[in-house]
């Protein structure tokens, strides 16, 4: 299986490339989302070879707003035209949350938010109305 490429779970060898990305617009900060631990980590782990990103952990359980397993994935808003373009078309049946992180969590997570897959209904009321997370290294608010 070529460098960086995940193989889902019950799928038969894929040998074929990642997808190309072409250059598209720009955010900051994706979630991957799904109960199996292996294409999580799989995915997080191709995501950081190919674009330094930096992983801020493996979920295994639900935490905060979301209610599934997840890795939480921070890059800068500059990696957004490089890492949301290759996600779209490499992310491998995962449900992926991509928001910025603003002064307020919560709007980070509905009205500015975006879904690559299905959405997943979030708890929102378990987040604080204000800064949430933390920002990439290198960037402050």
């Amino acid at each position: 299986m070529p460098a960086g490429r995940c193989k889902p779970a019950g799928s038969a060898p894929d040998d074929r490339e990642d997808h190309p990305i072409s250059r598209e617009p720009g955010l900051s900060r994706p979630h991957l989302l799904r109960p199996d631990k292996d294409a999580r980590r799989c995915r997080a782990s191709a995501l950081d070879e190919k674009f330094r990103v930096e992983i801020d952990g493996f979920r295994d359980t639900p935490v905060g707003p979301h209610p599934i397993a997840n890795v939480l994935v921070i890059f800068k808003p500059d990696q957004f035209e490089q890492v949301v373009p290759y996600l779209m078309l490499n992310r491998d049946g995962l449900d992926v949350l991509v928001h910025p992180l603003t002064e307020d969590a919560v709007e980070d997570h509905s009205s500015y938010a975006i879904w690559l897959g299905n959405p997943v209904e979030l708890k929102l009321q378990t987040l604080p109305h204000g800064r949430g997370g933390r920002l990439p290294s290198g960037v402050s608010a």
